[in-house]
């Protein structure tokens, strides 16, 4: 038998290099795996591994700033943050709060500060505006772990980055006056059931408020769910009724479209004119233009309108700042609503406070204007930050000529001193304003409420130099809802609270004035005045 012979014949030798190429493959694509392994670890997953060997060995937590405090204008604290105790800390929410917002005077600054929420952020208000500079920047610290997971109490903290506490904000705001105006709008209140009442005090020479106060108030410390510190001084728009006849006013005498003595026909109380029956609250027949303004005739007010015309009519309103944002600077403001008037029964309304909105604020401030010998300056919260960084008055325009408001300021003051303001009349001090009761308008556009007004008196005193200007509202008050009736005394009995309150920013100017100025008699433009013009 022959022996079986292999068709291929490997030697042993070439069996072992198979054997070698394979174990060498073997070794490389182990190798291979492995590199790719290590760049895993250390290249792409090396952040996310390093996090989580510190989360593991390590504990980090965020410290949290001490929230800035909010002062009045004599360093009074407004809000501030409170450090927590040791068990308040264990049972507050996660975040590691260390601090506690408090408003030591609650409800009385309310609707202007805001509040924060339980993470420590402002809403709404100065807490709002101003959250950046008041929350500061939060500090972290590493803390070292043991095998358990625990804290180890043995070894140090490292502080990673300490926490900068954050800017104090010195507000414009009087707390002195601040209380007084908030006691006077609850009286309105209650006086005439009305839904809501505010009074504005302000600076007319620098735009600074000294106190915005709104009854029903705000509490920042345990404000209710879905509700809002909105300050309606400045969120709240509204037709201002006679109050507004301040731009017709102002913008004939700019214009010398007539003058204070000009006669003008009030019809004895009604007037047809554009299809539409004009009325007077006050019947008059032919009488000068300042006796006209003091009883607040709407027929005079809508014939000097159609002799100013529209152009200069909305111009005139536009630089009074109506329209347009007062700069407050808060979330809430709004910009009131003023367009060209198209029509001629449009100017006719517009001239005596009908289609168009206006603020509290804006209101109060165009007035300013007058007092301030024509120039318009912005209002303002905040008189100063933390660094000393000293807010100075912000003069926006010169509004109207010197000249125009010096006559302005006689005429107001005749309403004031015989007219339908005349309950706002103090024996002490000049006192220049106006009166403004308006229907309130439907939503949509839907013609007016019936029942329903917006009482206003708006005024500055002494009407010479004027040191305070201030805003009486009322909405919807019930029975009594004319502005001389309600709102004219409400401003005698504030003028009277803030004379007599001596720790008031305002009681060394006031006080100095009536115990030197002689009593300066009431007129109607002096200077404008001819030979045989009655006095006011």
């Amino acid at each position: 038998m022959r022996p079986f012979k292999d068709p291929h014949p490997v030697g042993i030798d070439g069996m072992a290099k198979r054997r070698a190429v394979l174990v060498m493959a073997c070794c490389i694509l182990g190798w291979l795996v492995l590199e790719a392994r290590f760049f895993q670890i250390q290249i792409v997953e090396s952040r996310m591994l390093s996090r989580l060997a510190v989360a593991h060995w390590r504990k980090i937590e965020v410290v949290e700033a001490r929230r800035g405090t909010v002062v009045d204008r004599h360093g009074l604290p407004l809000a501030c943050s409170v450090a927590l105790s040791t068990h308040t800390k264990r049972c507050a929410p996660p975040g590691g709060r260390l601090y506690r917002r408090v408003f030591p005077m609650g409800p009385l600054v309310g609707r202007v500060l805001g509040f924060v929420n339980y993470k420590g952020m402002g809403l709404e208000g100065v807490e709002r505006r101003f959250d950046a500079l008041l929350r500061g920047r939060d500090g972290m610290v590493v803390l070292p772990r043991v095998g358990n997971g625990g804290v180890s109490p043995y070894e140090p903290v490292i502080v990673e980055e300490r926490p900068t506490p954050g800017e104090d904000l010195r507000l414009t705001l009087d707390a002195i006056y601040q209380g007084l105006a908030q006691m006077e709008a609850r009286h309105l209140v209650v006086q005439s059931s009305a839904k809501w009442a505010g009074v504005l005090l302000m600076k007319p020479s620098t735009g600074e408020i000294l106190a915005a106060a709104v009854v029903p108030p705000f509490d920042p410390s345990r404000p209710d769910p879905g509700s809002s510190s909105a300050n309606q001084l400045w969120s709240y728009q509204f037709e201002p009724g006679s109050s507004f006849k301040l731009v017709v006013m102002t913008a004939a005498l700019q214009h010398q479209v007539v003058s204070a003595q000009t006669t003008t026909d009030c019809e004895n109380g009604v007037w047809h004119s554009d299809g539409r029956n004009w009325h007077d609250t006050h019947p008059m027949g032919k009488v000068p233009y300042y006796e006209a303004i003091a009883q607040s005739s709407n027929i005079a007010a809508a014939k000097l309108s159609q002799q100013v015309g529209a152009d200069r009519f909305f111009n005139t309103a536009w630089a009074l700042g109506f329209g347009q944002s007062a700069g407050v600077d808060l979330p809430a403001e709004t910009d009131g609503f003023l367009i060209r008037p198209s029509r001629s029964v449009s100017l006719s309304a517009m001239s005596m406070g009908h289609e168009v909105m206006v603020t509290a604020v804006q209101l109060l401030n165009a007035y300013c204007c007058v007092a301030n010998r024509g120039e318009l300056v912005q209002p303002f919260l905040v008189r100063r930050l933390d660094d000393c960084r000293e807010a100075s008055p912000v003069v926006v325009r010169q509004a109207l000529s010197p000249k125009t408001a010096r006559i302005a300021t006689e005429l107001l003051r005749g309403v004031v001193d015989h007219g339908t303001g005349k309950q706002a009349k103090h024996p002490l001090l000049d006192v220049a304003g106006k009166t403004g009761t308006a229907q309130k308008a439907a939503p949509g556009g839907g013609g007016y409420l019936p029942g329903a007004y917006v009482s206003t008196f708006v005024g500055f005193f002494p009407a010479d130099n004027p040191v305070a200007a201030m805003l009486i509202i009322v909405d919807e008050p019930q029975e009594i809802y004319y502005a001389g009736q309600l709102c004219a005394p409400a401003f005698r009995r504030m003028t009277d609270h803030l004379l007599v309150a001596s720790g008031g920013s305002l009681y060394p100017e006031l006080a100095a004035m009536l115990s030197t100025a002689p009593r300066v008699e009431t007129t109607v433009a002096r200077a404008e005045r001819p030979h045989g013009a009655p006095k006011a």
